[in-house]
């Protein structure tokens, strides 16, 4: 009996541990700025840390990763689409194409 609850101890504190916030790609159990600077130095190749860097999961570490996880912190998203289509639009807005300049 004591060995089952033993092990169902350190069954349910691996779990624990290995949770992971979306975002969080220095493990520090909190989404902020450090992840980004994290990230950007993965991208550079000056992080020579094993942290994974790919928020969005396609596969690659990338200036998307870093735009995931500022629209994490700014709210936007979930956890299946970190960036959040409605962020894309809020981060970087259409603009509306100037008009032509009226020769005279």
């Amino acid at each position: 009996m004591l060995r089952i609850l033993v092990c169902l101890v350190a069954f349910l504190t691996c779990s624990v541990v290995s949770a992971q916030k979306k975002g969080d790609v220095n493990e520090d159990q909190d989404v902020n700025i450090s992840d980004v600077v994290v990230t950007i130095n993965i991208i550079s190749g000056s992080n020579s840390n094993k942290f994974d860097g790919d928020v969005n999961k396609d596969n690659k570490v990338d200036i998307s990763d870093v735009v995931a996880i500022i629209n994490i912190i700014a709210g936007f998203g979930n956890d299946d689409n970190p960036g959040g289509e409605e962020a894309i639009e809020v981060l970087s807005p259409k603009r509306t194409p100037k008009r032509p300049v009226e020769e005279k």
